[in-house]
């Protein structure tokens, strides 16, 4: 169900991908603490934050958007993932540049791009710069 919702994010089918999302959630409900999978719900929970907060964006529903990122790059902080910290916060710095805010998205843009410059991930550093020129270049 969330692999669809991904498959949906990527055709820019965002209803879709939300309901998805929500739907995959529900299935994660269904665990119970003893069951096999319970202890790897906290890190599927924050990728599914991460996951609706790109749907919501899509959307054009940037601050609820904002709060399920924020709570996704919380978890990954808090359990030192460095490529899923980077790509919430690139997630979350292209939704503050979608409202002109680019002087509050360069700083998670530049602590993305140091994360992942530790973690072989040329493409998407290709991406931040990308994303860096447009908050310190004017229009």
């Amino acid at each position: 169900v969330e692999f669809l919702g991904l498959l949906r994010l990527r055709q820019w089918r965002f209803d879709e991908a939300y309901t998805c999302f929500e739907e995959a959630y529900g299935i994660l409900d269904a665990i119970g603490p003893d069951d096999e999978g319970a202890a790897d719900l906290p890190r599927a929970r924050a990728l599914l934050e991460r996951h609706r907060g790109r749907a919501l964006r899509g959307q054009g529903r940037r601050t609820e958007a904002v709060e399920r990122l924020e709570r996704a790059l919380r978890f990954f902080r808090d359990s030192g993932e460095a490529y899923n910290t980077a790509r919430t916060l690139t997630d979350l710095a292209e939704t503050l540049l979608d409202g002109g805010e680019a002087e509050a998205a360069l700083p998670l843009i530049d602590e993305a791009l140091a994360a992942l410059g530790r973690e072989n991930a040329a493409y998407h550093v290709a991406f931040l710069r990308g994303l860096r020129e447009r908050c310190v270049t004017p229009e």
